[in-house]
């Protein structure tokens, strides 16, 4: 319900310092619509509890632009299953996981050679998910969940 209330035709999201990347900018989304119920888990290994959280959602007609190397990618269709485990301990960090079951229709528009390497890249749903879940990850390790627990 929250997803619907959001103008995704007009937002301007700018994610700075994205590995390998620079400066993302998130300038469209047409539609996101939830793919799967979010699944929340608690278990308990050697008495430190932890969380587990799954979600997966599908996202059409998608503009992302790379002001750094004048590149914008457009993705069609697109479905993202995401799952985060938080651990109630300042020993272990939190992890990040994504996988990206459907990547279609991709374009990949700007210079050439910026292009061509870019496309490379955003045609392989797989380098995509290791740039974000590096980035994400990297995120997470920054935060102190610890004050959360209290």
């Amino acid at each position: 319900r929250i997803l619907a209330v959001i103008p995704f035709n007009s937002i301007n999201i700018t994610l700075p310092n994205i590995e390998s990347v620079g400066t993302v900018q998130l300038r469209k989304i047409g539609s996101v619509s939830r793919a799967c119920p979010m699944s929340t888990m608690k278990t308990v290994s050697n008495g430190i509890p932890s969380y587990h959280f799954n979600v997966c959602f599908n996202v059409t007609d998608v503009v992302i632009k790379v002001p750094e190397e004048d590149l914008t990618v457009s993705i069609g269709r697109a479905r993202f299953n995401i799952y985060l485990l938080i651990h109630k301990s300042a020993k272990v960090p939190p992890r990040f996981a994504i996988s990206i079951p459907v990547w279609e229709d991709v374009d990949v528009s700007g210079p050439l050679a910026a292009n061509f390497l870019a496309s490379i890249g955003t045609l392989s749903p797989s380098l995509v998910e290791s740039m974000l879940e590096s980035t994400v990850n990297s995120a997470l390790q920054s935060l102190q969940f610890t004050r959360f627990w209290d």
